[in-house]
């Protein structure tokens, strides 16, 4: 009976004691993903048949061409042993060995780096078409199929591509899959530490406990790395029998700060739930606090969110069961200015660059669709609590690109000017204090010799 008339509420976690290991799963789950695009990089030109790559592209047609183009760039013959066709030797990179990822090239694992980096960050697919949701699934898949082939030369391949990993050859790539994670599925149990000793994290796991002091060496911080609130949805449903899942009929999730996993890649994992019952109704809230420091940056978070959440109606999720609401409390009027002036423009600045198939940097997606559309009409499950306004008119974008270079109007687009009237708004909150609501703070032991700099520099061995 509660479960059928209560709403259920979930938000961010943090807890001290679980810090280093969700801190530790979201690294591990970067390197995952760092590591399948390396194999599909090694195997994918030489072991892809052309019967493997219909499948691929009837599964997903929109990543074959980024495939093609990179089997292009890394064709069979810069793999074979000797030299190279102008008689010098492979130059590192085209040797197997190169392809097997580890963390030992990445000094520390820092807070920004869990929600800032990109699929073009990992140098191969500079894709900006897609959701990260989209690509990991394609990744797995193209890795599922490519785990068919048996040959020996494939197998050796294999081998020598992972050679920590469990079984052998065809047996050792269709396992790997299996040991991903997934984004929201945060793990707290051993099995990080035998994930970890495969990607050779120990100088990055070990500096998780360090704090880092600031400039006047006399406080230290340390990053909090949180669940998100659409993960503690997820583990909470998953301990229900399914029984009493089906008694559930209200669930409010409260994204109000940032979390590990890429948050915006969450929502995909309520969807079984959705679909094992149809009665329940989930309100999944996104707050200004969840965008972390990317008030320079608020039109590419908040682009990477509507991206996620417009895709979950052809990941499967029911019509009618998933609401979400970019959330302006306490400040609903300034977020209202802030996504008129700000992001309503920069969006329509992209739109002029997509359509007349401009440059777009290095951060702005491709492919959005009409999912800010969405937002701002309240007609669909993506709905805000504050005034979006309307968007702007990206026609008389197009007529005014038409008259500039690639980047002097991409320079413009960064640097959109902004004015607003703070004298009518009730609470303004002051962005040093949100920004450390993600640090833990305590005074100095001891006087530190040098100086730290940024909170999310390199943390001090001494200050344990």
């Amino acid at each position: 009976m509660p479960l059928l008339y209560n709403k259920i509420s979930f938000a961010t976690v943090y807890d001290p004691q679980w810090r280093s290991r969700v801190a530790r799963f979201d690294y591990l789950l970067y390197a995952q993903l760092q590591q399948q695009i390396k194999l599909i990089v090694l195997l994918g030109s030489r072991f892809l048949t052309a019967e493997m790559l219909v499948r691929i592209e009837q599964a997903f047609p929109w990543f074959m061409p980024h495939l093609r183009e990179v089997m292009n760039r890394y064709p069979p013959e810069l793999y074979r042993p000797g030299r190279s066709r102008s008689g010098r030797h492979r130059p590192e990179r085209h040797r197997p060995e190169y392809y097997q990822f580890d963390m030992r090239h990445i000094q520390f694992w820092s807070f920004t780096k869990s929600f800032t980096y990109s699929i073009s960050d990992f140098g191969f697919f500079n894709t900006k078409s897609c959701t990260l949701s989209a690509f990991r699934q394609a990744v797995e898949f193209t890795l599922r199929i490519l785990s068919q082939r048996e040959t020996r030369e494939f197998q050796r391949a294999v081998n020598e591509a992972l050679p920590d990993w469990e079984y052998s050859g065809s047996s050792r790539l269709s396992n790997f899959p299996c040991q991903f994670y997934k984004p929201w599925d945060i793990s707290y149990s051993d099995d990080l530490t035998a994930m970890g000793r495969k990607f050779k994290d120990d100088h990055i796991w070990s500096a998780l406990v360090y704090w880092t002091y600031n400039r006047n060496k006399k406080k230290e911080y340390r990053a909090k790395f949180r669940t998100s609130a659409a993960s503690a949805a997820i583990r909470f449903l998953h301990r229900l029998p399914a029984n009493k899942r089906m008694c559930i009929r209200r669930l409010s999730i409260n994204e109000d700060h940032i979390s590990v996993g890429r948050q915006e890649c969450h929502a995909v994992g309520l969807i079984p739930f959705c679909q094992e019952n149809p009665r329940l109704r989930i309100s999944h809230q996104v707050s200004e606090d969840a965008f972390g420091d990317a008030s320079r940056r608020v039109d590419v978070r908040i682009a990477d969110w509507l991206a996620e959440v417009a895709s979950l109606p052809k990941a499967g999720m029911p019509e009618g069961s998933y609401t979400f609401v970019l959330d302006g409390e306490p400040a609903i009027q300034l977020c209202s200015e802030v996504f008129q002036q700000v992001v309503l423009q920069r969006e329509a600045m992209r739109l002029a660059m997509e359509q007349s198939e401009r440059f777009l940097g290095f951060t702005l997606r491709r492919g959005l669709g009409d999912a800010f559309a969405q937002l701002v009409s309240n007609s669909s499950f993506i709905t805000s609590n504050f005034n979006t306004g309307q968007l702007w008119d990206a026609d008389r974008m197009i007529t005014k690109l038409q008259g500039s270079q690639d980047m002097e109007f991409y320079n413009e687009y960064t640097a959109v000017p902004v004015s607003l009237d703070f004298s009518s708004m009730d609470h303004v909150p002051k962005l040093g204090k949100l920004l450390m609501e993600n640090y833990a703070t305590r005074p100095c032991a001891r006087r530190p010799d040098i100086n730290c700099g940024q909170l999310d520099q390199r943390p001090r061995e001494q200050n344990k």
